[in-house]
């Protein structure tokens, strides 16, 4: 299983910061247990220029066949959002055709059990 993660701008937080940000997660998810990789988004170039380049604030999250990320993922992001001086920002969590979108710095358990309900383990390989 794929989970796109997209960090999104609240009030003044610019491109540059939601770049940043997801920069400083990627390597708290790659130390999760239940990840096999972490990989920027590609996105078609914008007009008028050729090629892909990646998506501001987007990471793609492969988990482990048989396992599910919901609360690794969370703890990583409010963890990040609740540090001093950080930018506010929502995550979007994508995965399986679900999204999720959450405020990290007041997320709830209504909001956890939401995000559970898309994150669901695949089976392990026979």
């Amino acid at each position: 299983m794929e989970l796109h993660l997209q960090i999104q701008a609240e009030g003044d937080t610019t491109p540059a910061e939601i770049a940043t940000i997801a920069a400083r997660l990627r390597p708290y998810f790659e130390n999760l247990p239940e990840v096999d990789k972490v990989s920027s988004v590609q996105v078609p170039a914008p007009e008028g220029a050729k090629g892909w380049v990646e998506a501001v604030g987007a990471l793609a999250i492969k988990l482990i066949p048989g396992s599910a990320i919901a609360t690794g993922a969370l703890d990583v992001v409010k963890t990040y959002a609740a540090r001093p001086g950080s930018p506010p920002f929502t995550a979007k969590f994508t995965a399986d055709g679900g999204e999720f979108t959450f405020d990290p710095r007041t997320g709830s358990l209504e909001q956890f059990a939401a995000f559970m309900a898309i994150v669901k383990p695949q089976p392990k390989p026979a």
